[in-house]
């Protein structure tokens, strides 16, 4: 039984701190080393500007002594991931050792911060003072508050099904112990006649605990040394639990029988062979599920990761954010003269902001389903479109039926792009496309005269997914199959209201923020936007957050396997020094493989069969699942026993016992 021991310990303490290092490793991946406590900033009332948000905390940062760091994720100008730490106040330098990570990691003042959005999370190195929490609240922010990193670590820990499944190998590396201490019974009843100590018995077994805890410890340092008081912790803690397991099992073999039946050695964990089959039901229910549900996350994972990649690949492309308090948007207003003002403002310097945007590089994406025609209160021939400027297709690829790339449009004219199932709709699509630019220069329109200018028609491939530049939803941020229309900006007129709402609500997005900021800071109107946010930003720190996620399931999908061959190496192993004198007859009286282990092997085939059963049965996995495990199972089984059975034959008639 001690082999069977070490092999478990062994296993466990690997997988604990692979596992315990991968995980403290996407946790600062995310945050900073030895962070103490994290606020997460998930909303802004857009009554005070970023660049107002950032100067107050650069400001409170120095007055109060306080370390602040903002991280955030972006691509190098290779479009490789890239970390960016901002660190308050911004004239105390800061960084750390980055060779270990995966991403490079930046390291910048809090006044580089221009385009990065308030929300986030922000990371201190000692407690949170209330003055900070109260701040962020005078600055519109609503906050999450983590005091404890360690508690996160924790938290993340036992949310993963590996941490679950490592608790449950834990208990049956005490399951073992007690076998071994109960093995022991003959020399525990011959130190109790003698009245010596029994757990002198314990001093073996923990010297090599403590040696292969301190290996793993130092391994573990070393390869991600910012770990380091992480993996201590878990050593020493690892370490006392066995220390209890071992004491808790000498008192449980002491206990279960008499001196005289210990130095008979008449053993009493046969009556524990009942663990066998609960711990084998269990196994299997937690297995079955745990790959179902790892396999279904993954894939769902991946998918996500997918959508999201698309934004690393693309500029950082800034959005305009409208203040709480602006006057350009309409419900600010009593009467009819001041409405009108308001529109004429807006109007205009929405027009002037545009035109600047055109000028370098600025993007539209407006998406939409329609359902009705307005103009002829009929159903259209299509559900999706969507309305883009130049720009759009130089980023987003929309391929032609041949699959050449579309693209190098003149922008004097506007284009629908029809997918090539649709074409026999063309005329209705273009009859459609014409009440949309109609809608767009003129909001107030009553349908009866159409856009009557050109439209060219190209054709697209059918059934393309296309990216849409989503900022406010990131889990929809492609459109199927949509019909396109291209435009440039001027072609919608100076007075298009439409434009205005599709400004506020992230549709345009400009490239190059400078002369945007220039012309709100000329016209005074700061007061109006909030200021020009990272439309990626979110978008990336998502990204990271889904690959950590994929990485850490695929990780415990592996270990899951791992720990259900060793917990069969158990139930085998304990089946084998339970039954070995009884095998060995039946092999010295020439009975086959299967007549000795028929009714063990049968026995645990039905179990898992009926156990797997009841786990599809309540829809928690799935057949293809169920098939696996049975099959692995079966197989696993079968050739362990044929290993281990010769070997522990040989051992015991080599014993002479």
């Amino acid at each position: 039984m001690k082999k069977i021991y070490w092999v478990v310990v062994f296993t466990f303490l690997a997988t604990l701190f692979f596992y315990l290092s991968q995980l403290i490793k996407e946790t600062y991946h995310f945050s900073i080393p030895h962070a103490k406590a994290s606020i997460q900033v998930v909303d802004w009332d857009k009554v005070k500007s970023s660049a107002t948000i950032y100067k107050k905390l650069e400001k409170f940062s120095r007055e109060q002594n306080l370390e602040i760091y903002k991280v955030t994720f972006g691509t190098s100008p290779k479009g490789h991931s890239q970390k960016n730490v901002y660190y308050f106040p911004s004239n105390r330098a800061y960084r750390y050792d980055t060779s270990r990570l995966k991403d490079k990691v930046i390291f910048k003042k809090s006044s580089s911060l221009t385009i990065e959005n308030p929300l986030g999370t922000y990371y201190l190195k000692k407690e949170i003072p209330e003055k900070f929490i109260q701040l962020l609240k005078e600055l519109g922010l609503k906050v999450e508050i983590e005091r404890n990193m360690l508690r996160l670590i924790l938290t993340q820990f036992f949310s993963n099904e590996l941490g679950f499944l490592l608790f449950f190998l834990s208990f049956i590396i005490f399951l073992i112990d007690l076998f071994v201490s109960l093995s022991l019974s003959k020399k525990i009843g011959i130190l109790e006649l003698h009245g010596r100590n029994i757990f002198s018995l314990l001093f073996g077994a923990s010297k090599i605990e403590a040696l292969l805890l301190f290996m793993y410890f130092l391994f573990s340092a070393i390869y991600f040394p910012l770990g380091l008081p992480f993996f201590m912790t878990a050593a020493l803690l690892v370490f006392f639990l066995l220390q209890l397991s071992h004491l808790v099992s000498i008192f449980v073999a002491k206990g279960l029988s008499s001196i005289t039946e210990k130095i008979k050695e008449k053993k009493p964990y046969k009556k524990l062979l009942v663990f066998n089959v609960l711990i084998k039901v269990f196994v299997l229910s937690v297995c079955a599920v745990t790959l179902f549900q790892g396999f279904k996350d993954v894939k769902t994972l991946r998918t996500t990761e997918k959508t999201l990649a698309i934004w690393q690949k693309i500029p950082n492309y800034a959005q305009l954010t409208f203040s709480e308090n602006t006057t350009l948007i309409s419900g600010k207003y009593s009467n009819q003269a001041e409405s009108e003002e308001r529109d004429r403002k807006s109007r205009k310097a929405i027009a002037d902001i545009l035109s600047l945007g055109e000028a370098t590089g600025g993007l539209f994406a407006e998406y939409k389903k329609i359902n009705m025609l307005k103009s002829e209160d009929k159903t259209p021939p299509f559900s999706n479109y969507m309305v883009v400027n130049h720009q759009f297709l130089k980023e987003v690829p929309i391929y032609t039926p041949k699959g050449d790339r579309i693209g190098q449009l003149t922008k004097h004219k506007f284009y629908v792009i029809v997918p090539e199932n649709l074409i026999s709709k063309q005329k209705q699509i273009v009859q459609v496309m014409r009440e949309i630019i109609t809608f767009h220069q003129n909001v107030k329109t009553d349908y009866k005269k159409l856009y009557e200018g050109e439209i060219e028609v190209l054709v697209s491939k059918a059934n393309q997914q296309i990216f849409n530049f989503n900022t406010s939803d990131l889990t929809k941020t492609t459109i199927y199959n949509p019909v396109i229309l291209v435009g440039a900006i001027e072609l919608f007129g100076k007075n298009s209201d439409v434009l205005v709402a599709e400004v506020s609500q992230g549709r345009y997005l400009f490239k190059d923020t400078v002369p945007i900021a220039k012309y709100i800071k000329t016209h005074r109107l700061e007061e109006d936007f909030a200021g020009l946010i990272s439309s990626r930003e979110e978008a990336l720190r998502k990204l990271n957050m889904i690959q950590s996620q994929l990485y850490l399931k695929l990780v415990g999908v592996v270990a899951s396997g791992v720990i259900f061959a060793i917990i069969n190496y158990f139930l085998i192993m304990t089946y084998l020094e339970v039954e070995r004198k009884k095998i060995i007859i039946w092999y010295l009286f020439g009975k086959s493989f299967l007549e000795r282990h028929a009714q063990f092997l049968l026995s645990m085939l039905a179990i898992s069969f009926v156990t797997l059963m009841i786990v599809f049965w309540l829809n928690m996995t799935v057949f293809s699942i169920i098939s696996g495990i049975l099959f692995i199972d079966t197989a696993m089984y079968a050739l362990l026993l044929l290993f281990f059975e010769k070997r522990e034959r040989l051992t015991t008639l080599k014993k002479g016992d």
